[in-house]
């Protein structure tokens, strides 16, 4: 849910996580369990979540900067297990 969030409305929602001291759960959880991900539909919403979050640009929390080699790489993760997923569900 928390990535969809981001995705419609990244800077609202970075800036309740802030307030509410959840951005490093969040993105702890994103990071440390995204090879759980199974449905295509989760991997999806966490890859458009992340992006959001880069689209901020000059607008990212500090907490998210400190973080920011992890969720570059957690985005490419995420995104090469997808396209592996749909090439194995196009060759079924």
């Amino acid at each position: 849910g928390a990535m969809l969030f981001l995705f419609y409305n990244p800077a609202l929602t970075l800036t309740l996580l802030e307030k509410n001291k959840l951005t490093q759960q969040l993105f702890d959880n994103v990071f440390s369990h995204h090879e759980l991900f199974h449905h295509v539909k989760t991997k999806k919403r966490t890859i458009l979540g992340l992006c959001s979050v880069l689209r901020l640009k000059s607008d990212i929390p500090p907490s998210i900067r400190s973080i920011f080699p992890k969720l570059i790489s957690c985005l490419l993760d995420l995104q090469i297990e997808l396209w592996e997923q749909k090439d194995e569900m196009e060759k079924l």
